[in-house]
């Protein structure tokens, strides 16, 4: 399995690369990559990818740069955990009738959509506590707990 390279290392062959193109006997930037590569022992394929990501850094060549695509793969990230946030409340509301379904009904949901969801996404969308839960560790047929603790109560909530 490959390693990662100090983020120092990156930065020093990048440099060594884009010197050698900005002279007058420039070849091209694979040739470079290539010949640069086999000193420093990295594949010239990887060293010519770290030459494109430091352009587009820079901002020389058109394309997202590295924090853009990070913050990308981030709000994408929570864009799916709201998505599930809202499968979840979808379901619980089409199953559970009432404000705070009773402790039965809430065993019964967590049981049938803990397959799809998990368990502990279900109890912190649905801010089920560990009080009831834990119990199910002890009945037979059953692997744990359906629910972890979810939240713990802040300052502002009642006890």
């Amino acid at each position: 399995m490959p390693s990662k390279c100090p983020e120092s290392f990156r930065a020093r062959a990048v440099r060594l690369v884009l010197d050698r193109l900005a002279g007058d006997d420039a070849q091209s930037r694979y040739l470079v990559c290539k010949e640069i590569a086999a000193k420093l022992n990295v594949a010239p394929v990887t060293l010519d990818r770290w030459v494109e990501q430091a352009r587009i850094d820079a901002g020389l060549t058109r394309a997202k740069a590295s924090e853009e695509l990070a913050e990308i793969r981030q709000l994408k990230r929570e864009n799916a955990k709201l998505r599930r946030a809202n499968e979840i409340l979808k379901t619980a509301s089409a199953f559970c009738s009432g404000s705070r379904p009773p402790l039965n009904e809430m065993i019964a949901y967590i049981d049938m959509y803990r397959n799809q969801f998990g368990g502990e996404p279900i109890c912190r969308v649905l801010a089920a506590t560990k009080g009831g839960f834990y119990y199910l560790a002890g009945l037979p047929g059953r692997e744990g707990p359906a629910c972890v603790e979810a939240r713990t109560p802040g300052p502002d909530t009642d006890r």
